[in-house]
């Protein structure tokens, strides 16, 4: 037998968000990793898991309404990670603001919480800027010329972004000129950022 004793200890069981923790900023919509690290045991005839919940922040010494933690995923597998479509939780999605994660052993109160506050914030406003022609030009009627283009517009290979391009007549500020409709140059063109026009075909 032993010469001595020895000792079992029991480990308190412990999670620790490990992302968001404080400072990042998600675009609302965007995909996302919520990572955790955790000492529970689990066995393959009871799998650990765990809830993960979306708080408001309240920044201290403020006075905020007291809402309860919107749902992110419950019985989550105990994996150490989970990929969450930022901003969805049950019954819809979070508006864009300062939140921290908290995530628990299910039907526990063994949790911990992001140890500062992360933004979900609104994706841009889709936009578009014209880069060529730009005011200056001499383009020589039926010379090929690009138009060209920036835009931060999605383009899924299912749903591809189109664009219509027109020609505008010019009118000078402070005079009278003739309302003409614009001449349609091309429509349903794809969003590559520059199409190549025979100057003057509308």
């Amino acid at each position: 037998s032993s010469d001595s004793y020895f000792k079992i200890v029991s480990t308190q069981p412990s999670i620790t968000v490990l992302s968001p923790n404080g400072g990042e900023n998600w675009q609302s919509g965007s995909t996302q990793t919520i990572k955790w690290n955790s000492n529970l045991v689990s066995i393959p005839e009871q799998p650990v898991t765990v809830d993960l919940s979306l708080v408001l922040y309240c920044p201290p010494g403020s006075s905020c309404i007291a809402l309860a933690p919107s749902t992110i995923a419950t019985k989550v597998r105990d994996t150490g990670s989970y990929n969450w479509s930022v901003g969805a939780v049950s019954g819809g999605t979070a508006p864009a603001g300062s939140y921290t994660v908290k995530i628990c052993k299910s039907g526990t109160t063994t949790c911990d919480s992001s140890d500062s506050y992360f933004k979900v914030v609104a994706p841009p406003q889709p936009s578009i800027t014209v880069l060529s022609p730009n005011g200056g030009e001499s383009w020589q009627t039926g010379s090929t010329q690009p138009i060209k283009w920036q835009s931060n517009i999605v383009s899924i290979p299912e749903q591809p972004v189109t664009f219509d391009l027109s020609l505008v007549l010019y009118c000078p500020p402070g005079s009278n000129c003739v309302a003409l409709a614009p001449f349609i140059i091309a429509t349903k063109v794809r969003d590559t950022g520059s199409y190549n026009w025979s100057v003057g075909a509308v």
